[in-house]
């Protein structure tokens, strides 16, 4: 299937959504031959996870090409963040079988993640929200969720592994809507950085970006 959802260019982003239906062949012949994507792959088992991480650089590459950039593949960092080979874009990238997400920044470093609703978020909750975030949340699983995943992008933006969920990643209380913005901070001994969220519904996932 082409390309789903393009927000194209809001501060400087461009975030794609895609929803496979190819099989592996058809979304490797989708990148170019320096991607490598293929030993990326090659120690997985399972399908699903071979075709999340295929499709999800072909989203990464669509929202590449909406800067006019040619795409050569992603390579990780020792803290698992994904970076462009041969380019100054800043990427993130998140999956959700069978919809996957690349999210692309020209100037900074950005967070996306996609996240289905659950009723383990319930039993999970004191884990990873502060008293006012549990709060704010009142018990409502689709905040809750969303909360999650927001959080999650924010540990993405954020880039590195030594964050605590309920201690680090703080998130200002806002009104759920079924498409909304909200501010997220993440704080980290010295460091402290505001990040602008967007956030929206997608068939039966939730999608949250840093801006």
């Amino acid at each position: 299937m082409a390309t789903i959802r393009i927000d194209g260019n809001k501060k400087g982003a461009v975030l794609v959504l895609w929803k496979i239906e190819e099989t592996e062949d058809e979304l490797i012949k989708m990148l170019p031959p320096t991607s490598d994507v293929t030993e990326e792959i090659e120690g997985m088992k399972f399908q699903k996870r071979r075709l999340e991480t295929i499709a999800s650089r072909v989203a990464v590459q669509q929202a590449v090409f909406e800067f006019g950039e040619a795409y050569h593949g992603v390579r990780k960092d020792e803290f698992g963040k994904p970076h462009l080979i041969d380019s100054n874009l800043h990427i993130s990238i998140s999956h959700c079988y069978p919809v996957v997400a690349g999210l692309v920044h020209q100037a900074y470093p950005v967070g996306v993640d996609l996240e289905r609703r659950t009723d383990k978020i319930r039993r999970i909750q004191q884990k990873f929200l502060s008293e006012q975030e549990l709060l704010d949340a009142n018990g409502d699983i689709d905040k809750l969720t969303l909360l999650w995943c927001i959080k999650e992008a924010l540990y993405k933006a954020f880039g590195r592994k030594q964050l605590i969920f309920k201690e680090h990643l703080e998130i200002t209380p806002f009104e759920l809507l079924e498409n909304g913005t909200c501010t997220g901070l993440v704080k980290n001994g010295s460091h402290l950085q505001q990040y602008d969220l967007e956030y929206f519904h997608f068939e039966d996932q939730v999608v949250a970006y840093t801006l």
